[in-house]
């Protein structure tokens, strides 16, 4: 099954739509739901409607978010030249994490918020050897506090763009301040329509507000067998990405820099803002789904690869199914 995204064709996209079915058929008895936390910003005020649309509805907005997800993530890290070969493994390892957890299989904030990180990112990329960067580098600004806005949590991967604009360019106080200029953008937008309709006295509930929590671990096994899996994921990837540095251009190796960077930020995020933190986990989809795919690209014989593939594959159907 691996072989059939090892490589850049057309039908790629085919199987990966049958495989986002295929993992999801559990969607035949419990269709996901809309997840949402009044506090955790105004990604709640889009996603809220959603919860009365009927079942068919829900499953069929959950695929074409999981797979746009997927294939731009793909994109991205192809055209970025960040692999060594053009492959659909990375929709394929972000497909298949989707269904891990039953928390993530719901159209929940985090869901939704990949869209923003991978435009994000997808900006960031571009900073490197860039001539005139002052539009770009305002526009991830705009980005960044739009991102604040929408997923309080997220708040703090504005740090993100400070970090990869120090990677990725020389230091310039220009640029830093064009920066924070677009970052505070959205809030300008936000204080004028408060303004204009009488309620600027509540401007202070619509900014991030940080609320620590404890981390409630689960007690099941099949919780730390599927943390495992994703260790294990994580580590034997970023092993097989260290032995591939050295062929890549300098390009290619920063963006992955900045992409590690994102996956370190996203820890804090469980503690902040809500308990549920398998849900919220689910930000840390991308950067995993990103270097997990070295374990099914690289290797030259697709012994390990396919054990691998079979091994979540076994994992999902058990935590959907029977657990």
């Amino acid at each position: 099954m691996v072989s059939f995204f090892r490589d850049k064709w057309a039908s790629s996209i085919f199987w990966l739509i049958m495989l986002s079915i295929g993992i999801h058929a559990h969607f035949i008895k419990d269709a996901p739901e809309v997840i949402t936390v009044q506090r955790d910003g105004l990604l709640y005020f889009l996603l809220e409607p959603l919860k009365g649309l009927p079942g068919i509805a829900r499953v069929l907005i959950y695929h074409f978010v999981i797979l746009i997800i997927a294939i731009r993530l793909n994109y991205i890290l192809n055209d970025l030249k960040m692999m060594q070969a053009q492959a659909f493994t990375t929709g394929m390892t972000y497909v298949m994490l989707s269904a891990l957890f039953k928390q993530w299989s719901n159209i929940t904030e985090p869901l939704i918020m990949h869209i923003i990180i991978l435009w994000l990112y997808s900006k960031l990329a571009r900073l490197y050897n860039n001539n005139n960067p002052k539009t770009l580098i305002y526009n991830i600004g705009l980005i960044a506090g739009l991102m604040m806005l929408l997923y309080y949590p997220a708040a703090i991967l504005v740090a993100l763009c400070f970090f990869a604009l120090l990677i990725l360019r020389p230091f310039s106080l220009n640029e830093l301040i064009t920066m924070i200029l677009g970052i505070i953008t959205p809030c300008y937008f936000l204080a004028i329509a408060l303004f204009l309709t009488d309620h600027l006295d509540d401007m202070g509930s619509y900014l991030p507000q940080v609320h620590f929590a404890s981390l409630n671990f689960y007690h099941e096994t099949i919780y730390w067998v599927n943390l495992g899996i994703i260790i294990i994921l994580v580590l034997a990837g970023f092993s097989i990405w260290q032995r591939q540095t050295g062929r890549m251009l300098i390009q290619a190796r920063k963006n992955w820099g900045v992409l590690l960077l994102l996956f370190i930020l996203i820890i804090p995020i469980l503690f902040i803002n809500s308990n549920e933190w398998i849900s919220v986990a689910f930000l840390s989809v991308i950067p995993v789904a990103a270097f997990g795919s070295n374990v099914f690209l690289y290797p030259r014989k697709n012994l390990v690869p396919s054990i691998l593939f079979w091994l979540l594959t076994v994992v999902i159907v058990f935590n959907n199914w029977f657990a």
